[in-house]
Formats: structure tokens, sequence, C-alpha cells
């Protein structure tokens, strides 16, 4: 069994009782399948892989548990699940749950339990009319939207911030910078969800751009998906209030 039979078993919830046992009866050899299945973007499948990875029982999963805590994620389950890994009672934070980790060499190795850059963008375009482009650390995701327009979005993993934490930051260009659009460019600050727009230079020109940033190590397939989302229409949108083309 790989990832993706995995994943369309716990899918459907008539063959999600077979699929399970199948795994648990599979043992430890599945675990490096069922791991990315933490950070499916569907919950059925994130508890299933929960209570999989509970029953095998293998160590590698620890810091995998630990990131869904970080999240906010299935946190009683995956709480529960430490438990029954490690055989430790530390509640529900993953701040002693990491620290706890730190003071074993075996199971540091992977530490961060999280889904591979690459991995993370696919997972989150999985249910968008979207195309991605480059490769890690840096990549393009065009996507389609009504009326046969589309948006490119620009995902860069290579930021960090002022403590040196991962960050992923998200843009997605409007036009070209306007000095006397300015002015209502920072009221529409306060219309837009997610991000801000702000002045980037692109092959030497300066253009109006909708930013947003976020700590890696908090970001899941549907976070990033609904930025995307929002960068796609807000940024179309404002396309649309400078010019009728569809240049980005």
């Amino acid at each position: 069994m790989n990832t993706e039979t995995i994943r369309q078993g716990l899918r459907n919830i008539r063959t999600r009782p077979a699929t399970i046992n199948a795994a648990c009866t599979q043992g430890t050899e599945l675990t490096e399948a069922v791991l990315p299945l933490l950070q499916d973007r569907n919950d059925g499948v994130r508890w299933s892989a929960i209570k999989i990875l509970s029953e095998i029982g293998n160590e590698r999963a620890v810091p995998a548990l630990i990131t869904l805590l970080e999240q906010n994620r299935n946190t009683t389950d995956a709480a529960n699940a430490l438990c029954m890994i490690t055989g430790h009672e530390l509640g529900d934070s993953p701040a002693e749950w990491r620290e706890w980790l730190l003071q074993s060499p075996e199971a540091r190795e992977g530490f961060a339990g999280m889904l591979s850059d690459s991995d993370l963008v696919t997972e989150a375009i999985r249910e968008m009319n979207a195309v991605i482009s480059g490769e890690s650390p840096q990549f393009g995701v065009l996507v389609s939207l009504p009326d046969g327009r589309s948006q490119q979005i620009w995902i860069d993993f290579s930021r960090t911030g002022t403590d040196n934490s991962a960050l992923v930051q998200l843009s997605t260009p409007c036009g070209v910078a306007v000095p006397s659009q300015y002015a209502e460019a920072l009221k529409l600050n306060m219309l837009i969800p997610f991000g801000a727009l702000a002045i980037a230079e692109l092959d030497g020109v300066e253009h109006l751009v909708i930013v947003d940033t976020y700590r890696r190590a908090t970001v899941h397939p549907e976070i990033l998906a609904n930025a995307i989302q929002s960068l796609s229409q807000h940024g179309d949108s404002v396309e649309q209030s400078i010019s009728a083309e569809d240049h980005f």
C-alpha cells in the first residue's frame, strides 16, 4: 500500500474501516506512507492516519504528531496518539512534547514533521483548477478563474523571520504601480482578508502586489489553499480595477 492508495481508502467512509485494519496489519513498514496523510485536507483522513500511527506505535511518527499540535489540528487525537506511542503523558502542549523530543537523538531526526515544500503546495491545490511551476524554495501557481481569467501566485519558502524561523511568503502581481493610485491602494488594505498591498520590483518595473506571510511550522494545506484562493481572487479584482487586461 502506498500513500495515495491509503488516502483513497480513507476518504471513502465505506472503505475506511477496512483500510485502517489493513494498514495496521502491515505495521511499522507502512509508517512512511501514512505520515503525509497527517497533513491531508480531509479531516476524516487525518483522524484515520492518527489512529493507524497510534496502533503501529512507531516513534518515527512523533515529530509529525507534534506538528499537528502546533497547528492546532486534531489536538486531542494527536495528544492521545503521542501518549500511546511514547508512554508519556504530556497533554496537548507542543512545547512540552518538543522539549521531550530533543532529549531523544533518534526521534529528533525529521523533527519538523511537516510535508516537504513541494508536497505542501501539491496538496494545497489538489482540489483547485491550478498548475504548479518551479521547484523548492520558490514555486509559481497559476490559478484559473471565471470568465477565462487567471492569476499568478508566487510562493517563496526561502524567507526567514527576525528570530530566524522559517517563513512562507505568497505574493501576486496586480499591475504597474502608479503613484496617484497609492492612497486608494492603502484603503484597499482594509478590505483584503488575507495579506496586504505592497510595491515590488518585477523585471525592473515597480508593481502593486498583494503579499501574505506565514510561519512555515504552522502552515498546513488548508491554510495554504485558502491563502492561494484569496490572493488569486483579490489580486485579479485589483488588476481589473487598474486595467481590463489579464496580464497576471
